[in-house]
Order: C-alpha cells, then sequence, then structure tokens
C-alpha cells in the first residue's frame, strides 16, 4: 500500500514541532511538557490523547547506598546528582517535573540527550535518574530500578496529531495504540 515508514530519533519537542509542520502524522509527549512547557493543545491547531500512564521509578547503581530499600522516600534523594533528560532545547520537560519535586531548589545533575544514556550513566555510577516505570524493561548490567514516593507525580503518555487531519490509516493506528497494554 501507499504508506512509508520512516524511523529517526526525535526528542518530544522536535516531534511537536514535525506533527505542527506536517512532517509527521502522529507523535508522543510526557504530558508534564504537554502541560507545563510547550502548551500542546488547540491553539496549536494540534490535539492529545492519554494512551498510558506509570508511576515515577528511581535507576540506581547495585552498589548505590538506597539500592537495598524497597520503596525511596522523595526526602532520601534530595542531595543525590540526577541524571537528567535533555533534549538541549533549554528547559527540559523533566527538569520541569524535578524542579517542581524540588520545590525549585537547585539540585546537582548532568544531562543527556537520550534515554538510553541516562540509564547508561546511571549503570556507571555517577549519579540517578527518576523515569516512568516502563523503563524498567531496560536491563544494563549494574542497574536497579525502585519506586518512589513522588508526591503524586506520575508520568502520562500523549499521542499527538494534528486536529481534524486524520486518514483512516492513522484512525486505525490510533486506536491501536489506546488499547495495547504497554
Amino acid at each position: 500500500p501507499a504508506v512509508v515508514l520512516s524511523l529517526e530519533e526525535m526528542t518530544p519537542l522536535r516531534q511537536l514541532n514535525a506533527v505542527a509542520a506536517g512532517q509527521l502524522d502522529v507523535g508522543y509527549m510526557p504530558r508534564y511538557r504537554h502541560n507545563l512547557l510547550y502548551g500542546a493543545n488547540t491553539q496549536t491547531g494540534l490535539t492529545s490523547s492519554q494512551v498510558a500512564t506509570w508511576p515515577w521509578v528511581i535507576a540506581l547503581s547495585v552498589g548505590h547506598p538506597l539500592s537495598s530499600e524497597t520503596v525511596i522516600p522523595f526526602s532520601a534523594i534530595k542531595n543525590e546528582t540526577f541524571i537528567v533528560y535533555d533534549d538541549g532545547l533549554g528547559q527540559d520537560g523533566q527538569l520541569a517535573a524535578l524542579n517542581a519535586l524540588f520545590n525549585n531548589t537547585p539540585f546537582k545533575q548532568y544531562r543527556v540527550n537520550n534515554v538510553l544514556s541516562v540509564i547508561a550513566t546511571v549503570s556507571a555510577g555517577i549519579g540517578v535518574a527518576m523515569m516512568p516505570a516502563i523503563l524498567e524493561t531496560v536491563q544494563l548490567h549494574n542497574i536497579i530500578y525502585r519506586p518512589i514516593d513522588t508526591q503524586g507525580f506520575q508520568w502520562d503518555l500523549l499521542l499527538m496529531t494534528r486536529e481534524g487531519e486524520l486518514s483512516p490509516p492513522l484512525k486505525n493506528f490510533i486506536a491501536i495504540s489506546q488499547i495495547q497494554d504497554l
């Protein structure tokens, strides 16, 4: 059929801009970006639907002092060095969420530009990272994941499309994405 599938790693902001420009039909974004930073709603001609929700977990190296805990209290990580996913375009969505959790108190951080690098950097023992629980499926040597009390913060995955531009294949893709057990 007349379907072209092109795969390229894109940050959520690049996806949002590409959907708005008509270069992508669909993109994925964490809800905190959607609400706090980029305002992707009807005024931009985009619409979103939530396709998944996960609690936050903390990724730790195996030898980390908190690795023996079953649930990490948020207060226990306030002095940790964080490995933060950064899209390279200024204030990052995850960074904004961490700032909100820390009440805008400065914290130590390293920023990296893709999720696998976040996990690998934690595995090397350089710091800890907060991430959605779905990423617990990424198993690298020397890394463990623990639930963390994030004071009600959750990570929602949104599917972004242009308003009124839903072709039959795109409608099918959206329907399938909303029934999958992620």
